[in-house]
C-alpha cells in the first residue's frame, strides 16, 4: 500500500507541476516553417488553392490513409471546403477564406471538440525559386494543460508535419514540366499600323 501511496503522490505532483508550468505558456499558439522550391508560381499555388491536391502531400493523411474526406463548394479558392473523419487524426473541417493568386492562402479550420485555429500559405520570391511559408494559429484557451500539451510538446510535432508537407510540395511541384511564357498577341491597331507601313 505505501508504494502505491507513493506513486499516486508522484502522480499527483507531476500533475500539479504540469499545471502550473502550463500556466506560464502563452494562450495563443503560432507556428510557421518555409521552403524555397524552384517551380513556377502558378504551379505552386495551385497546390494549395485546390484542395483536392492536398491528398498528394497532407502529412495528416499519410498518418490515417483511411481518412474519409467529404469535399463542398467550389474546387479551389474562397469558398471550397473540405471535412475529415479520422480514427487518428479526429474530425475537423476546413475552408478557403481568402485567395490572393500567386500570394497567399487563409483558411478557417473547425477540429469540433478539440477547437478552432486559422491557418495559410504565403508565397515570395527566393533566390532559387519561390519560398512558401505555411502557418499556423489557434487560441489555446485557459486549460493549462492544452497549454503546455500544444504549446511545448506539440510544437515539435507540428515542426515535423509541416516541414514533410512542405518538402512533398516542393518535389510535386518540382517534377512538374516548365509552362512556356504566355505569349501577349499585338493589338490589332499596331496590326494594321505594320501592314500599313509595309
Amino acid at each position: 500500500m505505501r508504494i502505491v501511496k507513493i506513486i499516486l503522490l508522484i502522480i499527483v505532483g507531476l500533475a500539479v507541476l504540469a499545471a502550473i508550468a502550463g500556466m506560464f505558456v502563452p494562450s495563443k499558439f503560432t507556428m510557421d516553417r518555409s521552403v524555397v522550391i524552384n517551380a513556377d508560381q502558378k504551379v505552386i499555388f495551385d497546390q494549395v488553392n485546390v484542395l483536392k491536391n492536398w491528398e498528394q502531400w497532407s502529412p495528416w493523411e499519410k498518418m490515417d490513409p483511411e481518412t474519409k474526406l467529404t469535399y463542398d463548394g467550389p474546387a479551389s479558392g474562397v469558398g471550397a471546403s473540405y471535412s475529415w473523419a479520422s480514427s487518428k487524426n479526429g474530425d475537423g473541417t476546413l475552408t478557403i477564406s481568402e485567395s490572393v493568386p500567386y500570394e497567399s492562402v487563409t483558411c478557417d479550420m473547425d477540429f469540433k471538440d478539440s477547437g478552432k485555429g486559422i491557418a495559410g500559405f504565403k508565397m515570395s520570391s527566393a533566390e532559387k525559386g519561390n519560398n512558401l511559408t505555411w502557418w499556423f494559429e489557434s487560441d489555446l484557451g485557459s486549460n493549462p494543460f492544452k497549454r503546455l500539451f500544444f504549446g511545448l510538446l506539440g510544437r515539435s510535432f507540428m515542426n515535423k508535419a509541416f516541414d514533410q508537407g512542405l518538402n512533398d510540395i516542393k518535389a510535386i511541384a518540382e517534377s512538374m514540366p516548365v509552362q512556356p511564357a504566355e505569349i501577349i498577341p499585338a493589338a490589332p491597331d499596331t496590326l494594321a499600323a505594320d501592314t500599313t507601313a509595309n
